[in-house]
C-alpha cells in the first residue's frame, strides 16, 4: 500500500489517503477531516500549505484529497514507490459555479459601508483590481509597488506577475497609512496570519450586510468577471489573475460575449420595422414546411 515517510506531515496526508482508500469513498467523504488525519497538527499544516482555510477544507471535503494529490504531482509519489496507485480519480471534480462571482450591487453595498481610508476598503480594492488570492494579498508590501505596478509571487503557483496599478486601487493605498512593510495589518500593526486575514474580510463582509454566498474568493472571480466585460482576451485576463490555464478564463469571456451578442442581437430587433407580409419559409418549418 504505502511505504513508510516517518513523522512528516507529507507522511501522514499519504496515510491518510490510504485509510481513505480501505473505508471506501462514501463512507471517507462523510468523515470529518480530523478523523481523516488523525494528527491535528500535521492537518493543520497541510491547509495551510494548501492556503484553503478551514471553512473551505470543510466544505470540499470530499475533494480535498484530490486537490492535495495532484498540487503534490501525484504521479511523482507513484514513480518514487510512496503509492501504487491513484485512488483519487473516483472522486468527482469541483463543481464549475461553486464560488458565487460577487455582483456590482454587493460591491457598491460593501464600498459604501467601508469607506477610501479604512483598512477594509484598502484590501477589498487590493482584491478587487489586482484578482489575487487571499495569500498574495495579505502579504502584499509596499515595496511590491514598482513603476505603477505590484510585482506579485503567486503563494500558489509560484507565477510572478506585474499588475499596473488601476486607479481605485491608486486612490486606496494613497489614503491607507504606511506602517509597516506589509500593506495589511491588524490593529496591534502586526502582519496577520493567513486565517486571521480571512477572518477580518468575513467579519467585514458581514458587517456590510451582505449574504452568505459573498466570500473573498468570489472577489477573484468579479476581478475576472470585470476584464471579460471590458473587452479583454483570455490572455490578457490572465496576464492578470495568474490563471495557469485558459479553461477558467474562458467561461469569463463566454459570458461577456453572450452578453454582448445578446444585447447587440436585441437592438437590432429593435430597430428593424416589421414586414407586415413577411412569413418564414418553410424550409425553416422542420420536415414537410409543417410546425
Amino acid at each position: 500500500m504505502i511505504r513508510h515517510h516517518g513523522s512528516t506531515w507529507l507522511g501522514h496526508f499519504f496515510e491518510a489517503i490510504s485509510f481513505a482508500e480501505c473505508l471506501g469513498e462514501q463512507q471517507a467523504c462523510s468523515l470529518p477531516l480530523p478523523l481523516l488525519f488523525p494528527d491535528f497538527a500535521h492537518l493543520n499544516d497541510i491547509v495551510d500549505w494548501l492556503g484553503l482555510g478551514w471553512n473551505k477544507a470543510r466544505l470540499y471535503r470530499p475533494l480535498f484529497c484530490r486537490v492535495l494529490f495532484h498540487d503534490f504531482r501525484l504521479q511523482s509519489a507513484i514513480d518514487t514507490g510512496w503509492r501504487s496507485d491513484d485512488p483519487t480519480l473516483r472522486i468527482k471534480t469541483f463543481p464549475e459555479h461553486e464560488f458565487h462571482t460577487w455582483t456590482e450591487d454587493e460591491i457598491a453595498q460593501y464600498e459604501e459601508r467601508w469607506p477610501v481610508g479604512s483598512r477594509e476598503r484598502t484590501a477589498f480594492a487590493l482584491h478587487l483590481y489586482t484578482g489575487q488570492r487571499r495569500s498574495d494579498v495579505s502579504r502584499i508590501a509596499w515595496t511590491d509597488v514598482v513603476d505603477d505596478a505590484i510585482n506579485v509571487v503567486q503563494a500558489k503557483t509560484g507565477a510572478r506577475l506585474a499588475i499596473p496599478l488601476h486607479p481605485n486601487l491608486s486612490a486606496a493605498l494613497r489614503a491607507w497609512p504606511r506602517n509597516n512593510v506589509v500593506m495589511l495589518t491588524t490593529a496591534f500593526n502586526k502582519p496577520f496570519t493567513y486565517a486571521g486575514y480571512g477572518n477580518m474580510m468575513a467579519d467585514a463582509i458581514a458587517a456590510a450586510g451582505l449574504p452568505d454566498r459573498c466570500v473573498l474568493h468570489g472577489l477573484r472571480k468579479a476581478a475576472a468577471r470585470r476584464l471579460a466585460e471590458a473587452g479583454c482576451t483570455e490572455k490578457e485576463i490572465a496576464a492578470v489573475t495568474g490563471h495557469t490555464t485558459l479553461k477558467e478564463v474562458a467561461r469569463y469571456t463566454r459570458a461577456a460575449d453572450q452578453k454582448r451578442l445578446a444585447a447587440g442581437a436585441v437592438a437590432k430587433l429593435t430597430e428593424q420595422k416589421p414586414d407586415k407580409n413577411s412569413q418564414p419559409s418553410n424550409s425553416r418549418l422542420g420536415k414537410n414546411g409543417k410546425r
